[in-house]
């Protein structure tokens, strides 16, 4: 009820803290629990504007996946749609979205590829259009196509033509 009342702002960071100490004890043991938290959880993200605070909520939200896994499948639609919606708001937080991505990867395996064709052009934008010094950005997106494994694969089409360009633009980094 905390994180539904905007009232209660200032509260917020600390009862999803408190939540997810008690999610992370009780593992498994959180799903039933799951109808209301993301809900609510999903509210709290989309009414922050202390960007600290959005990262450290989708940091959060990533270990959430991580501790229920394929529990999370029915509210994946409203999470992806908060995780485009803030896709391009900083560098920093696109990383930390990415982790998200990752997390939500490795809990549904197979499943996930269903999610990855309205991701993925996003994350081949980063690739695209990044040029800042050490290609952080791009390298976190590589890795996230690691991750993803054989959920990429129907995708290689689209995904191995933007990696050649990365790879052949002038100015790249050497490793």
């Amino acid at each position: 009820q905390i994180l539904q009342d905007q009232s209660l702002v200032q509260h917020h960071a600390g009862v999803i803290e408190a939540i997810m100490n008690i999610f992370r004890t009780l593992g498994l043991e959180c799903v039933s629990f799951l109808d209301r938290i993301v809900p609510a959880f999903l509210i709290v993200i989309r009414n922050t504007t202390n960007q600290n605070r959005l990262e450290s909520y989708f940091n959060q939200l990533a270990t959430l996946v991580s501790i229920v896994r394929q529990h999370i499948r029915n509210y994946l639609p409203e999470i992806i749609e908060a995780l485009q919606d803030y896709w391009d708001h900083s560098p920093s937080l696109q990383s930390t979205i990415l982790s998200l991505v990752e997390a939500i990867s490795r809990s549904l395996e197979g499943e996930f590829k269903i999610y990855l064709a309205g991701l993925l052009p996003m994350m081949l934008g980063i690739l695209e259009k990044d040029s800042s010094t050490k290609r952080i950005p791009s390298e976190k997106v590589l890795h996230a196509f690691l991750v993803f494994g054989s959920s990429a694969e129907e995708y290689m089409h689209l995904i191995v033509p933007v990696i050649v360009r990365t790879f052949e633009k002038q100015g790249q980094p050497t490793f």
